[in-house]
C-alpha cells in the first residue's frame, strides 16, 4: 500500500536557514520577488497595468517589529491560497508560465515564502484575485506547520496581495530601518517594477532612474557617463574602460568595467549578477570567464536558470554558451582598443599586465594584435617586443629571474640583450613570439653562454699556469677554472653553469635541509639529470686576476681563487653548500691573519 511522505516544517525551515540560503536576509528578496511576479502575471492579462510593490516597517514600542509588503498584482483565490501558500514546492508561476508562454517570472520553485519563517513565527497574507467575482482571503501560517484560511469582505480590499511578517527573537536584527533600506536597495534598485519603501514615516522609491538594460535611447556618450557613475556607485571605482555586454544565449546584457587596480586570477568574483533584474549574487560563478579578472561586471540575465536558493546560476549548457559569448565580447573589445585607442591600451596594460598576458598566451588572435605592445625586462632595460623584433633575429631568454640576475651585468657589458623569462607568462609569450613571427629564433641563455675567448689569443699561454692552479684550488667543488676577458672589468669572476647543473645544485641544497626519506627521493631525481661541470671564469681584465698571474705563492693563489669562487656563487644568487660556506670562512680568516701578520712591527 502506497503512503504519503510526512513533512516536518520545522526541519524544512532549519534546512533552509542553514543549508539552502546563505542568510535569513533573503526573505526580503523572496517577498518582493513574489510581488513583482504577481504584477508581471497581471500585466499578461492587463497589458496597461503599471503596478507597484510597497514595503513598510512598523516598529511599536511594546512589541516586535512587523514588515508589510504589498503589491497590486494578480492576487490569489481561496483555492490558490490552499494549493500554493500551504504546499511546499508548489508555485502558481509554473501554471502561469505555461498559460502566457513568458519567461518574465523571477521565482519558480514555490519555497520562497518559507524563508520568512527564518525570521518570523507567524506570517499573514491577505489577497484578492483580479478574476471577476473572486472573494478576498486571509491566510495565516505558523512555523509549526499549522495554517488557517478565511474569506474576507472583498469590497474593502483591492486586488493584489499584502503580507505581514512579525519578527521573532532570532529575526529582530533584520527588522531595522537601516537594514531594511539597505536590503531593499540591494535587491530592488534595478527592477522594472516600482518599489516603494516606507521607513519612519518617510517614503522613497528605491529604483534607479537609469539601468544598463533600459538605456537604448541614450547616445553612446550618455550611456558611458551613466555607466561610469553606476560603476562608481555600485562597484566602488571609476573604470579605466567600459565594455558593453549583450549575448544571445541567456539574454545577458549590461557592462564590464575595467578595474583601475590590478587583480589576481583568484579574484574572479565580485560581479553584480541580476536575474530578470532582481539582484542574484556577487559570488555567482560561471557567467564571466575566470581569466577576465581585470574587469568587474554589472549584468542582467533574462533567460538563465537560478539554483533553488536563487543565490547563484544553474550550471547548464545555456550558461556555458553565455559565458563563451561574454568572453568573446571582452576579447573583441580589447582588439578594438589595440586598433583604435592605443593610449587607453597603455593605461590598461600598466595596471593589468599579468591578466592580459594570460589572455594573449591562450588566444592566438589576441596575441597577434597585442604582442608588439608587450614590454619585457632585458639586460638593456625594459623593451617592447615590437621594437626588439624589428631590429633583431635572436631572442635570448634566461628562464628564471635568478639566472637573469646572474648574467645581467656581464651580458650588458658584452652588448648582449637577454630577456628575463622568470616573470609569469613572459617565457611562454617569447616562445610564442618565436613560433608566430618567422624571423625570430629563441635561445635559452645562462651564464655558461657568456664565457667566450680571450681578446688576444697570444695571451692564452701566459694564463695557462693560473688556469691549472685555479682548477686545482676548486677541484673539490666539482668545478673547472678558465681565464677569459669580459665586461665589465669590475667583476673579477663569473660562475658559469648550464641549466642542468643549476638544477643539480638546487637538489643538493634541498638534501641538506631534508629528512632521510626525502634525501633518497632527491638522489633518485638527481640521477636523471645529465652530468655537466660548471666553470669559474676569471676575468683577465680585473687587477686581482692579473696579480694572481704574477704570484708564485701557491697557497695565496689557492685561497684567493677559492674566495673568488664563493663570491661568484653569492653574486649569482646560488645557495652555498656546507663545504663552500666553510671555504669562505677559512679563506677570510687566513687572509685576515696574513694581513695582520704583515702589518705587525718588526
Amino acid at each position: 500500500m502506497s503512503q504519503r511522505f510526512q513533512v516536518d516544517l520545522r526541519g524544512i525551515i532549519d534546512l533552509l536557514a542553514h543549508h539552502l540560503y546563505e542568510s535569513p536576509e533573503v526573505f526580503i528578496r523572496e517577498l518582493v520577488q513574489n510581488g513583482v511576479d504577481a504584477i508581471t502575471a497581471r500585466r499578461a492579462i492587463e497589458p496597461n497595468h503599471v503596478g507597484c510593490v510597497r514595503m513598510e516597517l512598523h516598529r511599536p514600542e511594546d512589541g516586535p517589529a512587523t514588515l508589510i509588503i504589498e503589491d497590486d498584482g494578480i492576487g490569489l483565490t481561496p483555492d490558490e491560497m490552499h494549493a500554493f501558500m500551504s504546499t511546499i514546492g508548489a508555485s502558481t508561476k509554473r501554471d502561469q508560465l505555461e498559460e502566457v508562454g513568458r519567461g518574465d517570472f523571477i521565482g519558480r520553485f514555490g519555497i520562497g515564502l518559507l524563508s520568512c519563517f527564518m525570521v518570523s513565527d507567524e506570517i499573514v497574507a491577505i489577497s484578492r484575485s483580479v478574476r471577476p467575482g473572486s472573494p478576498a482571503v486571509e491566510w495565516r501560517g505558523h512555523a509549526d506547520g499549522r495554517y488557517e484560511v478565511r474569506e474576507l469582505d472583498a469590497s474593502r480590499i483591492a486586488a493584489g496581495t499584502r503580507i505581514y511578517v512579525k519578527a521573532n527573537d532570532q529575526g529582530g536584527y533584520y527588522f531595522d530601518n537601516e537594514r531594511i533600506d539597505e536590503l531593499a536597495k540591494r535587491y530592488c534598485e534595478m527592477l522594472p517594477v516600482t518599489v516603494q519603501v516606507v521607513l519612519g514615516g518617510e517614503q522613497r522609491i528605491v529604483n534607479r532612474e537609469w539601468t544598463p538594460w533600459n538605456a537604448s535611447a541614450d547616445t553612446h556618450s550618455t550611456q558611458e557617463d551613466h555607466a561610469a557613475a553606476l560603476c562608481q556607485d555600485v562597484l566602488g571605482f571609476r573604470p579605466l574602460g567600459i565594455i558593453p555586454i549583450h549575448t544571445q544565449s541567456g539574454g545577458v546584457s549590461g557592462h564590464a568595467f575595467i578595474k583601475p587596480e590590478s587583480g589576481h586570477p583568484s579574484d574572479a568574483s565580485g560581479h553584480r549578477i541580476y536575474l530578470r533584474r532582481m539582484f542574484l549574487s556577487e559570488e555567482a560563478h560561471g557567467l564571466v570567464p575566470r581569466w577576465a579578472f581585470f574587469v568587474k561586471c554589472v549584468v542582467n540575465a533574462d533567460s538563465l536558470s537560478p539554483t533553488a536558493s536563487r543565490e547563484s546560476l544553474y550550471h547548464d549548457e545555456a550558461l556555458a554558451q553565455a559565458s563563451e559569448e561574454v568572453g568573446a565580447q571582452l576579447r573583441a573589445a580589447l582588439v578594438r582598443m589595440v586598433r583604435e585607442n592605443p593610449d587607453q591600451l597603455e593605461a590598461v596594460l600598466a595596471v593589468h599586465d599579468t591578466a592580459l598576458r594570460a589572455l594573449a598566451r591562450e588566444d592566438d588572435e589576441f596575441f597577434g594584435l597585442i604582442a608588439d605592445f608587450l614590454s619585457f625586462e632585458t639586460t638593456f632595460g625594459t623593451i617592447r617586443l615590437g621594437q626588439f623584433r624589428r631590429e633583431n633575429e635572436v631572442v635570448r631568454v634566461s628562464p628564471t629571474t635568478d639566472q637573469f640576475q646572474r648574467i645581467r651585468d656581464v651580458a650588458a657589458g658584452e652588448g648582449l640583450c637577454v630577456f628575463n623569462g622568470g616573470y609569469t607568462h613572459h617565457e611562454e609569450l617569447l616562445k610564442k613570439a618565436a613560433s608566430t613571427f618567422g624571423q625570430l629564433a629563441l635561445q635559452t641563455f645562462d651564464s655558461i653562454d657568456l664565457i667566450g675567448s680571450l681578446a688576444d689569443p697570444k695571451e692564452a699561454y701566459s694564463y695557462q699556469a693560473l688556469t691549472e692552479r685555479a682548477t686545482r684550488a676548486i677541484a673539490e667543488f666539482g668545478c673547472d677554472a678558465i681565464v677569459r676577458e669580459f665586461a665589465p672589468p669590475e667583476i673579477p669572476a663569473l660562475y658559469g653553469l648550464a641549466s642542468d647543473e643549476a638544477f643539480k645544485r638546487s637538489i643538493e641544497r634541498a638534501k641538506n635541509l631534508s629528512s632521510p626519506f626525502w634525501v633518497q627521493a632527491l638522489d633518485a631525481v638527481g640521477q636523471t639529470v645529465p652530468d655537466t661541470r660548471p666553470v669559474l671564469c676569471l676575468n683577465a681584465r680585473h687587477p686581482v686576476v692579473r696579480r694572481l698571474v704574477a704570484t708564485s705563492h701557491e697557497e695565496i693563489v689557492r685561497e684567493v681563487v677559492r674566495l673568488l669562487y664563493v663570491q661568484s656563487l653569492i653574486s649569482g644568487s646560488h645557495p652555498l653548500s656546507t663545504v663552500e660556506s666553510s671555504a669562505l670562512a677559512d679563506g677570510l680568516l687566513s687572509l685576515i691573519g696574513r694581513a695582520i701578520a704583515g702589518a705587525e712591527p718588526a
